[in-house]
């Protein structure tokens, strides 16, 4: 898959070479930001462990303080990372709630293996296994892949049953044209998986500088056939240290025919290392509070600035505008603003992040409050940002995964 930034030709084809990814996602409910860096072969191109620990508090008292503990080691052959988290219990002390533990191993240059389990805790505190998501993927010389992800829950008895099956197969079909088409199964009433959704993925270069993408997305029908239910289509353009990212999504319209429901526009650049900016705009033909015209309406804007001092500290700042359901014609108003500070230490990063929400009052103030630590050392970013990172046909990431919900 297509991972972003320039398409540099080599030999008779197009040969992909990924950018560093700025993720900006959340951890708990405050706002985590990370470098992840791919190479060619998913491989990291350093070695490297680390922890952190972040504490997460609510100023209002109403939500249950959590503790969100990350560690990460490589070795040789991969890497393993394990989420804990613990929410505060009687007595004022920390008790665990959920954790997830994911291996990732290299079997060879052409195959990587990931098991990832989620545990919570039963009403003993004892500890048990709730999901199991394993994937193998394959890769070949000429570009092509082949991923197979099973997610499994336990039954009543505890064994292991399949409750989804992902088969992704990505290959070449000419210069610059790379295609993955993906199908998911489930169980039917007698146990025995059956295909319920195809998703077939298009990206072909336009350009040097420029990519056209194309998803269809289709759901089994009842003749054994498929009907599709959605596609998305647009462009990523990369100008110099900005990357615009222009994608609509199309669905059947009261007589059946595609139309343009949804569409996103996001930029991403940055001035300089360490000073990074990204909005994203969300236009949508339903609008709350107004009827529906078949119109695209600006309905939310998120933009995120991160910059970084002399001194190593880095401060993001993240800020979410919506229009207001009673009043939508008076256009967009700020519902949401996060703050995240880095300091370097001795011994890795401090890190302290706020959340600011709009009350009935139509004031900003204070709802959350996130104070953690790492002995990473200072995040280092890529100076060109790399959007559209392709979704659900690869799993070689070392990145720790929070799938278990947090607590309330």
């Amino acid at each position: 898959m297509w991972r972003g930034g320039k398409l540099k030709h080599k030999g008779c084809g197009w040969k992909f070479f990924p950018l560093v990814t700025l993720t900006f996602g959340l951890l708990g409910s405050g706002v985590s930001l990370r470098a992840q860096s791919n190479s060619d072969d998913g491989q990291s191109n350093s070695t490297q462990s680390w922890s952190s620990t972040t504490e997460q508090r609510d100023s209002t008292g109403s939500t249950n303080p959590t503790r969100t503990t990350i560690s990460h080691k490589e070795n040789k052959n991969g890497s393993s990372d394990k989420q804990t988290t613990e929410r505060m219990g009687d007595g004022g002390r920390y008790q665990p709630y959920s954790e997830t533990e994911k291996e990732t191993v290299r079997v060879n240059s052409t195959t990587t293996k990931v098991i990832e389990r989620t545990f919570a805790r039963d009403p003993n505190g004892n500890r048990q296994l709730i999901q199991v998501t394993q994937s193998e993927s394959h890769s070949s010389p000429g570009g092509e892949e082949h991923v197979v992800r099973t997610t499994s829950n336990p039954d009543a008895n505890g064994r292991l049953q399949t409750i989804r099956r992902e088969v992704a197969d990505s290959k070449q079909l000419g210069p610059g044209v790379q295609e993955t088409k993906t199908t998911v199964s489930s169980p039917d009433t007698s146990g025995s998986l059956i295909p319920i959704q195809r998703t077939v993925e298009r990206q072909t270069q336009s350009g040097e500088n420029a990519v056209k993408f194309r998803k269809e997305t289709s759901a089994a029908d009842l003749n054994g056939g498929w009907q599709t239910n959605e596609i998305r289509e647009g462009t990523i353009k990369q100008n110099g240290t900005e990357q615009v990212k222009e994608e609509n999504i199309l669905r059947p319209n009261a007589d059946g025919q595609f139309a343009v429901a949804e569409r996103t526009v996001s930029r991403e650049a940055a001035s300089s290392p360490g000073n990074q900016s990204r909005s994203v705009e969300s236009y949508s033909t339903n609008t709350p509070g107004m009827a529906d015209e078949g119109r695209l309406s600006l309905n939310q804007r998120v933009t995120t600035q991160q910059s970084k001092g002399p001194d190593g500290r880095e401060v993001t700042r993240r800020q979410v505008q919506q229009r207001n359901a009673g009043n939508p014609g008076n256009g967009l108003g700020t519902t949401e603003q996060r703050v995240e500070v880095v300091r370097p230490g001795a011994n890795g990063t401090l890190q302290t992040s706020t959340v600011q929400t709009r009350d009935a009052n139509g004031n900003m103030g204070v709802v959350w409050v996130d104070m953690g630590k790492s002995d990473k050392s200072t995040l280092q970013v890529n100076a060109v940002p790399d959007d559209a990172k392709a979704k659900g046909s690869k799993d070689k990431g070392t990145e720790a995964k929070g799938s278990a919900a947090s607590p309330k």
